[in-house]
């Protein structure tokens, strides 16, 4: 918020309550292998300057009444991270947060967690998604356009306190893990891409996965295929993917043609970068071929244009630097163009924020 432009200030919490002690001793042990998470206890900010207040933002719903705004956040239901934590522990379900201003919803998250083992990767998931969440509430209260939204239906809250609940949740997570390991082998990670050839309306257009069967595009086992995008040129369809080749630990950008049997041969390597590169949207636009794949692990987005299509590409222009932006879809629409992905803020998983940049 401070790099918004917002003069921020900071307190401490009160007394931790139970669960959170509980909470605080697990993360400790977790400290000493993956250093501090989100989670882990720290001083308070220093203090901003002391103009008036617009606005509290009360992580702990202990702020006493004031005649300023104050946002409030709930935490599966709680009012506090901890108790929270607890009831997602317990409850098994998705973790949801609900952003309140003098206690009327305003806004709603529902963080992905990616790791469900590691309480302090859990944690940050969680919280990342939390931050998120509160940059976009400040944003729209600072102009206005902060507006209540429906509430959504009280689940029935668990009993318990935070250890009770975490035992369980770290031992499903040693089965889950060992069971992943034992059906990926020797893949740490796996995806694979299949595709068909239908007249007539596709699932994007029925939202059905019926109909005439998927043929995979195969692989060696060395690799994966991900990220497919098809584009036709001059008769000739090409599909373009993410190729991960295990060996080398970063995805590349690679090709196949569609053959005169109907099907796609092997994909071969059209464009490598230092860094990992994947979702390569390609298309075409002014008599010329672009692509736009992901480069986040580099902050950076790149446009890149064919010199010799579909195998040479040249790095035409960079769009954006200093950015962890995923999955840029580029559209055109109403003479402008529109670029749509998801962007990560530090910590948390690359999938839960959208953001949407626009130019002429």
């Amino acid at each position: 918020m401070s790099a918004a432009g917002h003069a921020v200030s900071s307190s401490r919490a009160p007394t931790p309550e139970p669960n959170a002690r509980g909470m605080d001793n697990v993360l400790a042990l977790e400290d000493r292998r993956f250093g501090p998470s989100l989670a882990s206890r720290s001083g308070p900010l220093p203090s901003g300057d002391t103009s008036p207040v617009d606005l509290i933002v009360d992580l702990t719903a202990t702020a006493a009444r004031r005649r300023m705004p104050v946002l409030t956040l709930e935490f599966c239901g709680h009012s506090s991270f901890a108790a929270g934590m607890t009831e997602m522990l317990a409850s098994g379900r998705l973790p949801e947060l609900t952003a309140r201003l003098d206690g009327v919803a305003v806004a709603r998250a529902r963080p992905m967690i990616s790791d469900r083992l590691w309480l302090s990767r859990t944690s940050n998931d969680l919280l990342a998604g939390t931050i998120s969440l509160i940059a976009q509430c400040v944003a729209r209260f600072s102009t206005g356009k902060l507006a209540p939204i429906a509430e959504s239906p009280a689940p029935p809250l668990q009993k318990g306190g935070f250890i009770r609940h975490y035992l369980p949740f770290f031992g499903r997570g040693l089965v889950d893990r060992a069971v992943q390991k034992l059906r990926r082998g020797r893949r740490p990670f796996y995806w694979q891409v299949a595709y068909r050839l239908i007249d007539g309306p596709g699932v994007a257009e029925t939202g059905q996965l019926d109909g005439k069967p998927f043929t995979v595009l195969a692989d060696d086992g060395q690799r994966f295929y991900a990220d497919p995008f098809v584009l036709e040129r001059d008769g000739r369809h090409f599909l373009f993917v993410e190729e991960f080749p295990y060996a080398i630990g970063r995805g590349v950008i690679s090709v196949a043609e569609l053959g005169t049997d109907g099907t796609f041969g092997v994909p071969k390597m059209v464009l490598e970068e230092a860094h990992h590169l994947s979702y390569p949207q390609v298309f075409a636009h002014s008599s010329e071929i672009f692509m736009i794949p992901e480069s986040a692990t580099a902050r950076e987005l790149v446009l890149y244009r064919a010199v010799q299509f579909p195998d040479r590409w040249i790095r035409d222009t960079v769009l954006m630097t200093d950015r962890d932006f995923n999955d840029a879809t580029l559209l055109e629409s109403d003479g402008r163009f529109w670029l749509l992905g998801t962007e990560r803020f530090g910590h948390g998983s690359a999938s839960d924020t959208m953001a949407v940049y626009s130019a002429p």
